[in-house]
């Protein structure tokens, strides 16, 4: 474990927010902007100026949006994930989705991914098949790190709420 995960572990019962590392997003953005700038290059020498208005006004906005998505989070700060005493949720540009720590059975550690499990039982054909959670791991952790820290505050969460109902 880093001294950043001992950092944030410390911060509970928070709340804390983990932001996106930018350089990952500025890595995802650097590719894709070079082979446009080589797509419009090879385009333009390669056929007549006619042609080149039919792509520049079709094909290059398909390859953009995704650029231009990627450049407003990375000026809004997004995406966000938020660790407080009751749950977790991850802010994205299009929306929040957010999960109490009492429906989560555990967090694992993926090559790419850390894998969120619901901890009830699956109850149809679907819910089996969309059961498992994924979050991408661009808080500036590593995968084992951020699924590490989660498992963490989660047991320390259920254990304070525990502590906070006290005996019957």
């Amino acid at each position: 474990m880093n001294v950043t995960f001992h950092a944030q572990l410390a911060q509970f019962p928070g709340p804390i927010v983990l932001h996106q590392a930018r350089w990952i997003w500025a890595l995802a953005l650097v590719f894709p902007v070079t082979a446009t700038v080589i797509l419009i290059w090879a385009i333009w020498s390669l056929t007549p100026q006619s042609t080149m208005l039919i792509i520049l006004g079709g094909v290059l906005p398909v390859i953009w949006a995704p650029q231009l998505i990627l450049a407003i989070s990375i000026a809004k700060r997004l995406p966000r994930l938020v660790l407080d005493l009751k749950g977790f949720e991850v802010v994205w540009l299009f929306g929040v989705r957010g999960w109490h720590w009492s429906d989560i059975a555990s967090f694992s550690a993926f090559p790419l991914f850390v894998r969120v499990r619901y901890s009830t039982p699956a109850r149809n054909l679907w819910e089996k098949f969309n059961r498992d959670r994924w979050i991408i791991p661009c808080f500036g952790f590593g995968v084992r790190d951020l699924a590490c820290l989660m498992t963490e505050w989660r047991e320390r969460a259920l254990g304070h709420a525990v502590h906070d109902i006290g005996p019957a």
